[in-house]
This record gives C-alpha cells, structure tokens and sequence, in this order.
C-alpha cells in the first residue's frame, strides 16, 4: 500500500487500499485483512492490547474479557443499537477467534457515526463526523435520572451512567475517548498518559486534565487545578471535603456508577426519599417526609458517612453543644461536660438520645433538673440565669455561691479564688508560676474554667493528683515531674529553692547537665562530632530549651520545654528542628549519617548537610557500603573535613583506590580504574570525585549530574557520553583539545556515538579512556570481499586472521591478495599494510583516515592515494574510474594505473562492483 504513494501522494484514494486487476485477496483489496491488516498499514501506533499507550485495546478476546469481569459488560455480546442495521452490529465484527478490531467500531464504507443510516440499504447516510464510526458515540438525550440512551461505550460496557444528574447531559464520549494519545501541548507523553481513556481536554475546553494515576493518587483533584474533574468544575470551597485530592474523599459522595447519574451527589440517592431502610429506625414506624433533612440530622459533610444515625442530642447539637458564646445566645456547656439529662431531663432521660419527642419539638428550652442536680432556672432568650445550684456549693464546702448567668466564664477561681486571695499552704506561688487547678487536682478540674465530667469534684473531698503529680504523702511533700528529683514539702518555700531540680551549666555554679545527650552537645574535644555548645553562659540551654527566666510559668511548669518549633516529643523520640529533621532519640547514643544526610537535611550552626539522599541505592551502599565502610565517626564533622577512616587519606584518590585496587573486594569490571589525564598529553592526574559522586546520583555508575558546571544526563549504558544536540555530553563538557567531541563543538566527521567504551575504556593502561581500539575495530583487516573469484579462506590464523566482509558491497575488493595484504597481517601492526594505498606510503600523519562508521555510510571518506614509489612510468601512480559515494547500488570501484605491479590498467578493485 505505500508503493501506491508514489502515485497518489499525500491524498488518499480508492487505490490506496484497492488494485482493480487482482482479487486475489477479496473486494480487490491490496492484501489480506482478515485481522485489519489494512488498517494498521498506517495506523500502526493504535494496535494494542491494553489502554496504557492512551488507544481502545484491540487483538484482545471479547468473550474472555467479559467472562473476567462480568458485571462491567452488557452480555456476552455487544449490544446493537440498531437491530435493523447489521452494519451497526459490533458483536459480528470480532475476528475469526473472537478478538477486538479496529473494525468492530469503525467501518470504512456507508460509516457516519449513526445506527440508523440504514433503512432498506444506505438511505438515509449523512455526511457524518469523520470518525466512520458503526454506531453513535452519544445517545439521544434524556431527563436527569433518567435511563440513559446507548452509545458506542454501553454498547459493551455497563456499570457507568451518563454525568446527568442535573440534565447536564454528559456522556462517556466527553471525557474519554478512544484514541486520546497524542496531546500537542506534551507530544512525547513527558507529563506521562491518562488512565482509563482520559481525555486530555474536555469538549470546549483548552486547557489541560490528568488523570495519570490508581489507587489513591487518581487525580479527580490535585494540586495544580488540572484534575479531570477540575476540567469542567470549580469544587465548591463551601463544603470542607472539596479541599482534599485524595480520591478516597471524592468517592465517598461522588461515584462513577451514582443511581442518579456518575459523580452526582444527593442524599436519596443512597438512602432512597423517604428512606425506606429499617435498620436506623424501629420496624413499623414511618419515617417523616419532611423536605429539609437538617431537622433531625446533622447535614455536615463533616460528619456524614460516620456509620452513626446522627439523631442524638450530639448528633444535631455537638458535646457538648459549641455555637458561639453569644450568637445569639450564649454557651457554657463546654464548662460543665455533663451529660444532657443533667439539667435538660424532661427531653431525654439518657442524657444521649432524645427520649420525649413532644417536648423536644415544641421550640422551647426545656431546663430540667436530673438526678443528682438541683436548681433554680431562669428563663431568657439569651441564656438565662441560675441560682441556688448545688454543684457550685459543693454541697456545702462553700456558702451562698453566687447566681451565675449562662454564657459566663465562671472557672474554679469563681468560687476558689486566685492567687490573691487563694492563700493556704503553697497555693499563691504555684498560681503565680503558672500552675493550674488540673495539674493538681486532676481528677477534678480538666483546666481552670472546665470540670472533668462525672468527675470528683461534688465529693466534699480535696483530691491531689495530676498528670505530673504522683501524690502527696502525709507530711505533705510531692514526688512531682515540676520539681524532677526534688521532693519539695507544700509550704515549705526552702525545699524547693533553685537548684535542688537539676544540673546545668558551670557558670551558674552547678556541675554540666550530663543526662541524656547533654555530653554531646556540650563537649569541644577533638573527637566531638556535635556542635559544642558553649558551657561558659545558660545562653547555650536556650538553643533547645525555652527560658523567660525564673520564675517565669515556662520554667516550672513540670515538662522539659522545649523551643517552639524544635518538634521534640517528651517520649524521648522526634524532630529537633532545625538541626534534627528526623526522628533521634535522646538516649540511644550518636545518631546516624542518614539521620541528618537524608529525607529533610539538618541544619546545624546554619550550615545544611549534603544530600546524601541515594548512597543506599544508587551510591556506594548498593554494593552493601554504609557510611561508616569509609567515615570514622568519632572524627570531627560539623565545620571539619570529610572524617575519612585513615586507610582512604594515605595518597591522592586512595578514598576510591583502596577497594577498586583489590580483587578481593570489587569484581573484575571495577578492578584497577585509571584516572583521566587533565592535561593533553599529561600524566593520570584527574581526582576521581571529578566525575564520580560515590554518595550517588540519578545517573548510571554514580556519574555527577554537573560537572565543568554543566548538567550531565547519563541514565543509559553506551548513551548520554556524547550529546549532538548540546555538544555537552558526559565526554564533552571538558575536551577542548580532543580531536572529536570537543565542548560546545558540533561534530561532523562521523566519529561514532555509540560504543564509545569498546576503544576508550576506563582502565586503560596509561590514563582511563587513552584510545585502546586496533583497526579492526571498525572494519576488518582487512576488510574482506563478499565474492571472489576463487573461494579464500580467512579468519585463520596465518590467513588473514582479523579480516571480516566490508558492510557494503565492492568494499572488500582485492584485499585477500597475498601482493597486497599479507596473510599473516595483524591488526596490532596497524597503519603497516594499509599507508601504501591510502597514504601514499606515508607513516606518520593519517589525515585521511577519517573513522566515521559505519562504514557504508561514509564511503566518500575513502581514500584511494598509492605510494608514488611504486609508479611504473616517470608519472604519478593513478586509481580512476571509481565512484565513492554512499547512495545504496551507485559506488562502483576504480583501476590502477601506472602501477608497477600493474604495468597496464588493473581490472576494477572489485567484481563486485
């Protein structure tokens, strides 16, 4: 079929496909196509089996694909959309052993994307959309909700409906599409494909959609607004889901298989209107049909889908209840944290669900005392008031409380008092520090202004216990976390004085704080590899830990403070911001290398420690290295050297030589590594971290990604040595004064690209990558002629033992001729048998050997120049008649003439040509 362009150009015409003087293959078609043969002539890049390269899978069995995945089908056979047009019949159009063609929706002929062009024969065929389609790629439309049409998709696919649920009309065809491949804003699929037949732009749209991921990384949403979702909508801001771009949060309201059509969201489409599902309600009774569901349930998005039927009292109202305080009426039930039935017992008796419907309808606040409360209410819109409470009277520890209006803060120091006035014992200075009722009296107070619920605090009983607070024994001393090892007696101001807590530095007078880490941080000896804080000022406590100064709340508020931001847990494992981005502990010694050089680097005394994120898989520890195979770590490290073991400091590269030199340590392929030159024609002098990174990199065997301050893109063996498109490839960036490849430099002589390493390998006997490669590495010696007059044997030892037939016919010519190549010619001996007819005899300079192979691509590169000495005449010797040039068939070969070992015209260097 491509012969026929010749003829027809870039039209397509009836010829293209058809030769009207042969039938051997039916219908006059050109060849076969019984498997749309014809169709993949030109269409090649669609023939494939699944839809990751962007096109519908074909060559794949209908049959088997519904057999393993039934419910996603319509039958066993596709549906016809048009049961009078068997032209529209998808099903009849697999292949011979039931797999998908480019014919089963597509039809050359009488195709205009329409099932119902067929009526008594092609009547009724329009001009059709260009697709030559078998049946519509959209069916008519219906009503929201409604059963959908069938278009090209449903007629094997089910499952899905349109996106219809508010007439939108939106079918299979606007977002996918069977062929979406190609994307001109990203033709070579750098920002990857979309799955499932995305398209990459919506109908009427022009900016780009993704959707290029499974599981939980499918983009509905993401974070650059060009999710395929986003293509179309702008994910309203007001329901708190819409933030999110985890799919898992999309689906849970928007479905692609939706009753009410794909991704609409409604409430009875899951649970029906009224919902008719029993499970939430007792048997029998008969749900209300009220329209406005936020009368019993919280419609929150927040809490929808919790598997809880939300008609608690906490279903509506929240526990306990958090409206503002003051909009429009006040709150204090976040004070109370009693259970409802506490003060509103004639609406539920539970104090959890509503057990008086009547009176929890009637649109008043029903304020009603419960077991165990009494109280005098008094109504307002606003709030109310209340008197005679006995939960603020302690049931009689305190006198005559005063009546407290609802919305007010009241606290513990509203009926206790404050450290003015709250002056028992060792009350006023702890309250002073910060303390709290909580923090010793815990099984009371939750903080100063809220009660623990069905706490202890109405049990006419002072109980002191608190989240640092172990107890407080007879003679009323703590064994408290405020006051660490000190065990201070409550008001006894002397035994709990500065310094009987801890350590800290000498200056103030006291011994260095040891514990823990403290030695690491603070020591500033040879060995320290910590950032030797200053133990001459507290100045140096404060860069981890917090200090207002004494008595500040911070200092003795029963935890080690640490600075905001540090991101270190009291457990004793986490973040010690900035100089610890990952988790250390405290107490388990010196942290690791990957501790601070991988994931989030540290920064210590404002220094950031190198990235040394791929030494384990694509550094070093690949070939099981750790970091301590070449770093001590008791050396000095924060703003000293490298703290190389000793072995790798001895000489110059020793830090790559003391393995690469052992055979006992690296294999053959890694064994004894020369070092580059870093002058022409100077010694092997390059270190070997020029080049190499041993910590890692993107690129293969550790290559830098800048080097000679240009980017490096090695990622491919025997690729990315020579870049002709920059002219700064790994092997470029630094030559200027190589003979090919120099930097920056386009090169034009043919040199190869590929193969470099077979002549310029890295263990070299002079310097790494000196040219190694014999004559034969190119071409034979010599190049061997594919036919001869008489069979010559070669490839023998004693019988041209390196020669190998030429890559393109009358290049081997006259070679295997004992007068002019000797049989026991080696490669090794080089230009020797070669300079007499391409050098005119000349040793030294070869500035005709070009080395552009293949050969048979550059045949005007050779050059025919005999060594005049041998001249039979007083003239110069002649080779005529040839034609080097590379044109496949048009080289012929030449003659010698005044030759003394041709006194007359030889015959052509070659029978061949």
């Amino acid at each position: 079929m491509v012969q026929v362009q010749g003829y027809t150009g870039s039209q397509l015409s009836c010829a293209n496909c058809h030769n009207p003087h042969l039938d051997t293959n039916k219908r006059f078609q050109r060849i076969a196509n019984g498997a749309d043969q014809m169709c993949l002539d030109c269409h090649r890049s669609r023939a494939a089996t699944t839809a990751a390269t962007g096109t519908h899978p074909v060559f794949v069995g209908y049959s088997a694909a519904v057999k393993a995945s039934p419910a996603k089908f319509v039958g066993m056979a596709p549906v016809n959309a048009n049961p009078a047009n068997p032209t529209s019949d998808l099903g009849s159009r697999f292949s011979a052993d039931g797999k998908i063609l480019c014919s089963t929706c597509h039809r050359v002929h009488s195709a205009d994307s329409r099932s119902s062009n067929y009526v008594n024969g092609f009547k009724n065929l329009s001009s059709g959309d260009g697709n030559l389609l078998r049946t519509n790629p959209r069916g008519a439309k219906v009503a929201p909700g409604a059963q959908d049409s069938i278009n090209i998709c449903t007629n094997c696919h089910t499952g899905k409906m349109s996106h219809n649920g508010k007439g939108q009309d939106i079918q299979c065809i606007d977002c996918h599409g069977a062929h979406v491949e190609y994307d001109p804003m990203d033709p070579t699929a750098a920002q990857g494909r979309n799955i499932k037949l995305i398209r990459r732009y919506m109908p009427g749209r022009s900016s780009q959609v993704f959707f290029r991921y499974t599981g939980s990384r499918m983009e509905y949403k993401n974070g650059t607004g060009t999710g395929v979702c986003e293509g179309c909508h702008i994910p309203p801001a007001s329901v708190p889901e819409h933030a999110s771009t985890d799919p898992k949060v999309c689906n849970k309201c928007h479905a692609h298989n939706g009753t009410k059509g794909s991704f609409s969201a409604s409430c009875d489409s899951c649970h029906g209107y009224p919902p008719t599902v029993t499970k939430w309600f007792n048997p029998g009774k008969t749900h209300s049909s009220s329209n406005d569901c936020s009368l019993c349930h919280n419609t929150s998005p927040s809490v929808h889908m919790n598997n809880v039927l939300d008609l608690r009292c906490d279903g509506c109202h929240g526990f306990p209840p958090n409206y503002p305080n003051g909009s429009t009426k006040a709150n204090s039930h976040g004070s109370h944290n009693f259970s409802c039935d506490k003060c509103h017992f004639g609406t539920t008796s539970t104090g959890t669900t509503v057990t008086n419907s009547a009176i929890h309808d009637n649109g008043v606040y029903d304020v009603t005392a419960g077991p165990g409360a009494s109280f005098t209410y008094q109504y307002l819109s606003t709030g109310g008031t209340c008197s005679n409470i006995n939960c603020h009277s302690g049931n009689g520890i305190l006198s005559n409380p005063a009546p407290v209006s609802w919305g007010t803060a009241l606290g513990c120091i509203g009926c206790h008092g404050d450290s003015s006035t709250l002056a028992s014992g060792s009350h006023a200075k702890h309250l002073q520090k910060g303390a709290g009722c909580a923090d010793c009296h815990s099984a009371t107070a939750k903080s100063n202004t809220t009660l623990v619920a069905n706490g202890a605090h109405m049990d006419s009983v002072v109980e002191v216990n608190g989240s640092r607070l172990a107890g407080m024994s007879s003679n009323k001393t703590c064994t408290s976390a405020c006051h660490l090892a000190a065990t201070p007696q409550w008001g006894v101001a002397s035994t709990g004085a500065c310094g009987t807590c801890h350590a800290t530095v000498p200056s103030p007078g006291s011994a260095l704080i040891a514990s823990g880490a403290h030695f690491a941080h603070f020591s500033s000896s040879a060995t320290s590899y910590g950032p030797m804080l200053t133990q001459t000022s507290v100045t140096s406590c404060q860069a981890c830990h917090s200090n207002s100064g004494y008595p500040s709340p911070a200092h003795v508020n029963g935890v080690v403070d640490f600075n905001i931001g540090l991101g270190y847990l009291s457990a004793g494992t986490g973040t010690c911001t900035p100089c610890h981005q990952q988790r250390v502990s405290w107490t388990s010694g010196a942290v690791t290398c990957e501790s601070c050089h991988t994931g989030t680097l540290s920064v210590i005394n404002g220094v950031t420690a190198q990235d040394k994120g791929l030494a384990a898989t694509r550094g070093h520890g690949a070939a099981g290295k750790g970091c301590l195979s070449c770093h001590d770590r008791n050396q000095r490290h924060i703003g000293g050297a490298g703290r190389l073991i000793a072995p790798l400091t001895v000489s110059f590269n020793a830090e790559c030589s003391y393995c690469h030199n052992n055979a006992a340590v690296v294999q053959a392929n890694h064994l004894n590594m020369a070092s580059h030159v870093t002058t022409k024609g100077g010694d092997a002098a390059m270190a070997c971290a020029t080049c190499h990174d041993p910590h890692g990199t993107s690129n293969l065997s550790q290559i830098r990604t800048v080097i000679n301050g240009k980017s490096i893109t090695y990622t491919e063996a025997g690729a990315g040595l020579v870049n002709l498109t920059t002219n700064m490839g790994l092997c470029q960036v630094c030559h200027t004064k190589t003979a090919h490849y120099q930097a920056g430099v386009p090169e034009t002589g043919g040199h190869p690209t590929t193969g470099c390493l077979s002549c310029h390998k890295h263990d070299s006997a002079r310097a790494a990558f000196m040219p190694t490669g014999t004559c034969d590495a190119c071409h034979g010696y010599p190049p061997a002629p594919k036919r001869t007059a008489s069979a010559v044997i070669f490839g023998r030892m004693n019988n041209w033992s390196s020669a190998r037939f030429e890559d393109y016919s009358g290049g081997g010519g006259a070679h295997l001729v004992a007068a002019h190549v000797s049989p026991f010619a080696k490669a090794s001996e080089g230009w020797a048998n070669c300079t007499v007819c391409h050098n005119a005899g000349a040793t030294g300079s070869a500035p005709y050997h070009k080395m552009a192979i293949p050969v048979k691509n550059y045949i005007e590169n050779v050059t025919i120049m005999v060594d005049n000495s041998l001249r039979f005449a007083n003239s110069f010797t002649v080779y005529t008649g040839a034609r080097l040039t590379s044109v496949p068939g048009a080289n012929a070969t030449g003659s010698c003439f005044n030759i003394a070992c041709h006194m007359s015209p030889s015959v052509r260097w070659s029978s061949e040509r």
